[in-house]
């Protein structure tokens, strides 16, 4: 299992423990350096070693490239994202329209294959701060779900799509 942390990853193997040193930033002293895999080291903790990145990925592990949302056009659809929240363009083939936030390296195919299904995605973006970003939302005409709101384990607002796929913005 792959949990980020930070800047780096934890290749775990299960332990309680592995994840706990990677929640408390790896306090630990790490083992030793693994040559070709840029800055990552083993941290070998009983039967069970965990190895930790920090940069790069290793060669051969998956990475999160596209999730989908369904629309019921994708040309108007990347008009909205791009125009209204502010994500880029990637592809624009039939079939195949993606968006993306500036910097990331996973996009968004937004796929007019069936009727799109209202609700919540379970899809977030994060923000620096959401009432400043909901407030910007409203103003550019976003349909705003759920205002921002304030729980004990973080801020964050809801927001939809024309097409009624909603979204959360959580605060960083």
């Amino acid at each position: 299992m792959a949990v980020p942390f930070r800047d780096a990853v934890l290749l775990d193997r299960g332990s309680t423990e592995e994840l706990r040193l990677a929640q408390d930033g790896l306090r630990a002293p790490l083992d030793e350096h693994v040559p070709g895999n840029g800055a990552c080291a083993k941290k070998v903790r009983g039967p069970r070693p965990i190895l930790i990145c920090r940069g790069r990925l290793l060669e051969g592990m998956l990475k999160l490239s596209t999730i989908a949302v369904v629309v019921r056009d994708e040309k108007k659809a990347a008009k909205w994202w791009k125009e209204k929240i502010g994500l880029r363009i990637v592809d624009a083939w039939p079939h195949w329209h993606t968006v993306a936030s500036r910097g990331s390296t996973v996009e968004m195919h937004i796929c007019p294959d069936s009727p799109p299904e209202k609700g919540n995605t379970g899809i977030s973006f994060t923000t620096t701060d959401a009432a400043k970003e909901e407030k910007a939302l409203r103003a550019k005409g976003v349909k705003i779900t759920m205002p921002t709101t304030k729980e004990e384990w973080g801020t964050y607002f809801m927001f939809a799509d024309p097409d009624g796929n909603e979204f959360y913005a959580f605060e960083r």
